[in-house]
């Protein structure tokens, strides 16, 4: 008998335990999209307008985009794999992202000097303040 059609494989795929994860896999990459979406539209209606963003997502992460990716989409690919070393992967995007970060943030210093260095005291870089 094929392999795919073992009982026992069958329950195991469709077992709560499996649905629930691949609920909770989907919906990080889901909120992790939306996230991602939002953030490059909300700073590209900034940069148009020449102005810092620090609202909507920004209000609570200095960087939304990485992270969505690091907080929910890349998450959501290690539960979908199922690959336990895989679990190291958001931590090691964090450390390469955070090169890119302190560009990113060297070059918003410039243009708005004490404005950002106000809004960096305010609002953390990935992982938002749980209090005020």
């Amino acid at each position: 008998m094929l392999g795919f059609l073992n009982t026992e494989y069958l329950n195991k795929l469709v077992s709560p335990s499996s649905i629930i994860l691949s609920i909770i896999d989907q919906l990080l990459i889901a909120i992790g999209t939306v996230f991602v979406a939002v953030s490059v539209y909300q700073v590209r209606r900034g940069i148009s307008a020449g102005k810092l963003v620090t609202d909507g997502l920004y209000a609570y992460f200095r960087h939304p985009l990485y992270a969505g990716w690091i907080l929910f989409i890349v998450p959501g690919i290690v539960l979908l794999s199922g690959l336990v070393l895989m679990i190291l992967l958001p931590f090691l995007m964090y450390a390469f992202f955070r090169v890119s970060i302190r560009k990113e943030e060297d070059e918003l210093e410039r243009p708005f000097e004490e404005e950002y260095l106000s809004y960096k005291r305010r609002v953390n870089s990935i992982v938002p303040r749980l209090r005020k």
